[in-house]
């Protein structure tokens, strides 16, 4: 959870905790919560509401953490694609390398062939 994700969270729990507070709860300076606060409130997160001069903070929606799994599905699913790929051009690479001729052929695809099997 990154830092503005635990500033959301402990603001759900102590919405009228002053950006002070927050950071001495949260082992932050008051000015990095406070710029984690109008983050928030720019994005659309939270909005502050004064009842009888105490300012509280509004939950509108809530922040996404974690990669859902629809999300996670497309990631691993471009990176296999990817790696097919590699793996075609690393065969023709090959095949290129076994049948070249002259020395300075066989460095240049060998080059090439390293920089493929580091992507991979």
């Amino acid at each position: 959870m990154t830092l503005i994700d635990k500033v959301f969270e402990y603001i759900r729990e102590h919405p009228t905790d002053t950006p002070s507070q927050i950071g001495q709860e949260l082992g932050m300076e008051r000015n990095v919560v406070s710029s984690y606060l109008c983050k928030l409130k720019n994005g659309g997160y939270i909005t502050e509401k004064y009842t009888d001069g105490v300012k509280e903070h509004i939950i509108l929606k809530n922040r996404k953490y974690l990669i859902d799994s629809q999300e996670l599905d497309i990631i691993l699913e471009q990176t296999n694609y990817k790696k097919e790929i590699y793996q075609k051009m690393l065969d023709v690479y090959l095949k290129d390398f076994e049948s070249a001729i002259g020395f300075n052929d066989r460095v240049e695809i060998g080059k090439l062939i390293l920089r493929l099997l580091e992507k991979i």
